[in-house]
C-alpha cells in the first residue's frame, strides 16, 4: 500500500465529519428560519388582528351615535309637525284677514290706496333730497338762538356753522358777527332790561369831580360830628343818617330818560342804542355801568341781526327748492291725470 493511498485513507473520517458538521448547521440554520418566520408570521397576523379591532371598535362607536341620532328623530319630527301645524293655522288666519279686508274695501280702494301710498313715497322722496347743506345750517342756527335765549353755551355751534357756511359768500358778515361775539356773554332781552332799570335809577349826568381823598376826608368829619352829637344828646339813635339826594337833573335830561326807558321797556334795543349816539349828554356822563349795559345791548342787537340773516336766508334758500321740485312734478302728475281720462 502505496503512502498516498494511506493519506487519503485517513483523511476520509475527517471528511465525513466536516459534512455532517455542514449538515447539522445548515439544519439548525433552516431551524432558525423556521422559527423566525413563524414568529414573524404570528406577530403580523397579531397586528392585523389589532388594527381590526381598532377598526370595529370605531364602527361601533359610529353605529352607537347613528342610533343616538335616530332616537332623537321622532322629536324632532314631533316638534316640526307642531311647528306646521302652528303655521297652518296662522297662514288660515291671515287668509281670512285679507279675505274680509278684501270685502270691506274693495278692489278699487286698494288701487286707491296703493296709488296714494305711491305719491307719499314721491314726496318723502322730495323731502329726503332736501336734506343738504342749507337745511342743516338752517337748523344749527336755531339751535344757536335757542341756546343763547337760555343762557347756554353755544360756542361749539358756532364753529360748526361758521365751517359749514364758509362758502356761503352772503353770509359771511354775520358769520363773522356770531363768531367775534361767541366769548361773550349775550344777555336776554329780561336781563337787559333788568340791568338797565337797576342802573338809570342812579344814573347822573354831571360827571364826578370829587376826589377819593376829599371823600375820606369829608367821611372822617361827619364820623366826629355824628360822634359829638351822640355823646352829647343820650338816648337818640343816630347810627344811621338818612342822607336824601337832591335831583339836578333838567327838564330835557329828565325826558331823555324817559324817553330811553320806554324804548327799553319795549325791548327796543335797536332804537335805544340810537337814540343814545344821537344824545351826547349820555356819553358825556361817563357812567362805567351804563357804558357796559350799552356794551352789552349793542352785543344782543349784533347777534339777533346776524342769526335772523342766516335763518330768513336759508329758508329763502330751501323754499325756492321746494318750488323748484313742486313745479318739476306738476306736469308728471298732469300727464298722469290725462293718461287716466
Amino acid at each position: 500500500m502505496s503512502e498516498k493511498t494511506a493519506k487519503i485513507i485517513k483523511n476520509e473520517p475527517k471528511k465525513r465529519n466536516y459534512k455532517w458538521l455542514l449538515y447539522v448547521l445548515i439544519a439548525i440554520i433552516l431551524e432558525l428560519g423556521a422559527i423566525g418566520s413563524a414568529v414573524f408570521i404570528c406577530e403580523s397576523k397579531a397586528k392585523n388582528q389589532t388594527n381590526l379591532l381598532d377598526r370595529t371598535v370605531e364602527q361601533l362607536v359610529l353605529q352607537n351615535d347613528r342610533i343616538v341620532t335616530l332616537e332623537k328623530i321622532p322629536l324632532v319630527i314631533s316638534q316640526l309637525s307642531s311647528n306646521i301645524s302652528e303655521n297652518k293655522g296662522n297662514i288660515g288666519l291671515l287668509q281670512e284677514n285679507l279675505n274680509t279686508l278684501k270685502e270691506e274695501v274693495g278692489n278699487k280702494k286698494i288701487e286707491i290706496l296703493s296709488e296714494k301710498m305711491n305719491k307719499l313715497a314721491q314726496r318723502i322722496e322730495g323731502v329726503e333730497e332736501t336734506k343738504n347743506r342749507e337745511s342743516l345750517i338752517l337748523s344749527i342756527a336755531l339751535l344757536i338762538k335757542e341756546n343763547i335765549l337760555y343762557g347756554r353755551d353755544a360756542s361749539y355751534e358756532i364753529d360748526i356753522l361758521s365751517s359749514m357756511a364758509q362758502e356761503q359768500n352772503s353770509l359771511k358778515d354775520s358769520i363773522d358777527t356770531i363768531t367775534n361775539l361767541k366769548n361773550k356773554i349775550i344777555l336776554t332781552d329780561n336781563n337787559l332790561q333788568e340791568q338797565f332799570n337797576q342802573i338809570i335809577e342812579d344814573f347822573d349826568f354831571e360827571k364826578k369831580q370829587k376826589t377819593h381823598q376829599n371823600t375820606k376826608e369829608n367821611q372822617t368829619t361827619m364820623s366826629k360830628s355824628i360822634q359829638m352829637i351822640k355823646d352829647t344828646v343820650a338816648g337818640i339813635n343816630f347810627d344811621k343818617v338818612v342822607v336824601v339826594k337832591k335831583d339836578n337833573k333838567t327838564a330835557k335830561q329828565k325826558e331823555l330818560i324817559a324817553t330811553l326807558k320806554n324804548l327799553v321797556a319795549l325791548h327796543n334795543f335797536n332804537k335805544a342804542i340810537e337814540f343814545v349816539d344821537e344824545n351826547k349828554e349820555f356819553s358825556n356822563a361817563e357812567n362805567p355801568l351804563f357804558n357796559t349795559w350799552l356794551e352789552n345791548a349793542k352785543n344782543k342787537v349784533a347777534f339777533d341781526r346776524a342769526i335772523s340773516k342766516i335763518i330768513s336766508t336759508e329758508l329763502n334758500v330751501l323754499r325756492e327748492n321746494l318750488r323748484d321740485k313742486k313745479l318739476a312734478i306738476q306736469p308728471n302728475e298732469s300727464a298722469e291725470t290725462i293718461a287716466k281720462e
